[in-house]
C-alpha cells in the first residue's frame, strides 16, 4: 500500500509530530509512505527528521497566495504520477486543497484526520470574518468527505454539535528512550538553576487558547522554591513574561525538549480546548505527573486513573495552586504517580496502537 500524508508544512507542533510517529510505524509495517507539503518550510520544521527516518518528502513550495491558484493542479499531477493508494491530509489548509482535487484523483482514496474543533482551529490574524469562513468551510469539507476520523473520542463527541458523526482513532506517541547513565549539560544547568527543587513544566504554544496566565498566577503564589519551566513560543510571550516571577523560566521553542522533560516532576496544561494533546502524553511518557484543566480531551487521557483527582477548572488558579502544592510537598506520592503516568501512556496511547487502528481503517477504505 502506498500512502502519502498531506500537510501545509512540517512545522514541528503536535499535529505533525503525531503524523510523523504514525508514518514511522507504517513504514515499519512495510507500507510505502511519503509526505507532501504545500509551502516552504519554517525555521522549526521537522523536515530533517522526516529525511533521517527515510520518509520521502515532496514539496510544492508555494506561498499561500500562489497556492490558491496553482496548488490544486500541482498536487493532482504529483498524486497521479506517484499513484498513491491513499492521500491522507492533516489540518485545515491541507484538507481544503485535498477536498478540491478529490474528484480529479479517483484512483486515490481520500482520508482526513481532524485534530481540533473547526471553530477553535479557525482563529486567524485576518480577523473574525475570515475565521468564521474557515469554520464553515472546514465543517462543510468534513461533512462531504467519506473517510474522516477524529484524533480523539472527545473530539468525535464535540463534532456532533455540527451534525457530524465520525469515528475516532486516538493519537499515540513513541515512548522515549531514556538514558540514566549520564546527565546532559542542559540537565546539569537546569538542576543548578532550580537548586534541586521539584520542577514543573509547560510545553505549549503561548497564545490565548492555552491559558498560560492561569498557570503563572498559581506559581507566583507557590513562590520561588517551586520553579516552573515554560517551553514554547507565541504571541503572548512578552505579556506572560511581564507577570511571571523570577522562578518562572521561559526557554522559547525547543525542537528536542527531552532534557527538560526527563528532569521534571509535574506537567501543567490549563488549555480551554484541545484535540487529544500530544504534549500531555509526551510529558507523561517521561513519567511526569499531569495536572490538567477539566476539559473533555484531558479527561479522556486521565479518566479512571489517580490523575483525574488533579483536574482543575480552567481559570481557577486557587484550585490549581492547591493541587500543585500537594504534589510538590509529597515526594513519596510523586514517585509512585510518576511511574503510573508512564505506564498509562505505554498501555493506552502508544504509536503502535494508533498505527494498528489506522492500518485497519485504510484497509476498509480500499475495500
Amino acid at each position: 500500500m502506498k500512502i502519502a500524508f498531506l500537510f501545509s508544512t512540517l512545522e514541528g507542533f503536535g499535529l505533525v509530530k503525531v503524523a510523523f510517529s504514525l508514518l514511522k510505524e507504517l513504514k515499519n509495517n512495510s507500507f510505502d509512505v511519503h509526505a507532501i507539503t504545500l509551502s516552504e518550510e519554517p525555521a522549526n520544521s521537522m523536515l530533517d527528521d522526516f529525511i533521517q527516518a527515510g520518509i520521502p518528502v515532496h514539496t510544492l513550495n508555494m506561498s499561500r497566495l500562489k497556492g490558491m491558484f496553482y496548488a490544486q493542479k500541482a498536487l493532482t499531477e504529483l498524486v497521479r504520477k506517484e499513484r498513491f493508494d491513499i492521500l491522507h491530509s492533516h489540518g485545515f489548509r491541507a484538507n481544503l486543497i485535498h477536498s478540491q482535487i478529490e474528484r480529479r484523483i479517483p484512483k486515490t482514496k481520500t482520508v482526513m484526520t481532524i485534530h481540533l474543533d473547526p471553530k477553535d482551529d479557525a482563529r486567524h490574524p485576518l480577523g473574525p470574518l475570515f475565521s468564521l469562513w474557515r469554520t464553515h468551510k472546514h465543517i462543510q469539507i468534513i461533512k462531504n468527505t467519506e473517510h474522516v476520523v477524529a484524533c480523539a473520542k472527545s473530539l468525535s463527541e464535540t463534532l456532533k454539535k455540527y451534525n457530524i458523526s465520525i469515528p475516532y482513532i486516538q493519537n499515540g506517541i513513541e515512548m522515549p528512550l531514556l538514558s540514566i547513565d549520564k546527565q546532559s549539560e542542559e540537565q546539569k544547568k537546569l538542576q543548578e538553576t532550580t537548586k534541586g527543587n521539584p520542577i514543573s513544566v509547560v510545553l505549549s504554544g503561548l497564545h490565548h487558547r492555552k491559558n498560560i496566565g492561569t498557570i503563572i498566577r498559581a506559581y507566583n503564589r507557590l513562590g520561588e522554591n517551586f520553579p516552573l519551566i515554560i517551553i514554547g513560543e507565541g504571541p503572548d510571550r512578552k505579556e506572560l513574561e511581564e507577570i511571571a516571577g523570577k522562578h518562572i523560566h521561559f526557554t522559547g521553542y525547543q525542537k528536542e525538549p527531552a532534557d527538560y522533560l526527563s528532569a521534571a516532576d509535574i506537567y501543567l496544561s490549563a488549555s480551554y480546548t484541545e484535540g487529544l494533546p500530544l504534549s500531555v502524553m509526551e510529558a507523561m511518557s517521561y513519567g511526569i505527573i499531569p495536572v490538567l484543566s477539566n476539559i473533555p480531551s484531558h479527561r479522556e487521557i486521565v479518566e479512571n486513573t489517580p490523575f483525574q483527582n488533579f483536574l482543575f477548572s480552567c481559570n481557577d488558579e486557587i484550585q490549581l495552586y492547591n493541587h500543585c502544592k500537594q504534589l510538590l510537598e509529597e515526594k513519596e506520592n510523586r514517585s509512585l504517580l510518576k511511574q503510573q503516568a508512564k505506564m498509562l501512556i505505554k498501555e493506552k496511547f502508544s504509536s503502535q496502537k494508533m498505527a494498528n487502528e489506522y492500518i485497519n481503517y485504510y484497509k476498509k477504505c480500499l475495500e
